[in-house]
């Protein structure tokens, strides 16, 4: 499921060009185009292979990492994902992800 994700963001998403650098701190929106709605617990945790394939690759932890962001721990992304949930016809679902940079954090 993580290369799927990491496939569809890097052809959909980036159209095959990886940053020069990650982000160090930022906070995602994820708008979810669905013709169903699921739980809020279904919907955040679905988003764990998405949010593997947006960290910097480690080889043993995380092969799949495209090196968007640093890091999805709190200190590189203080914030959960806010998470939409909008309608979407059956069979043209998509999901958006939107990565913003947060100011370095006060020390």
């Amino acid at each position: 499921l993580r290369r799927t994700w990491r496939l569809k963001v890097l052809t959909r998403g980036l159209g095959g060009k990886k940053p020069a650098e990650p982000i160090e701190r930022a906070t995602l929106l994820v708008l979810r185009h669905s013709s169903g709605k699921l739980d809020w617990d279904n919907a955040l945790g679905g988003l764990k292979p998405l949010l593997d394939c947006l960290v910097v690759r480690k080889a043993k932890v995380n092969p799949d990492g495209l090196g968007l962001i640093v890091d999805d721990n709190p200190d590189n992304m203080p914030f959960p994902p806010y998470m939409q949930q909008l309608p979407a016809p059956p069979e043209n679902g998509l999901t958006e992800v939107f990565i913003y940079r947060l100011p370095d954090a006060m020390g």
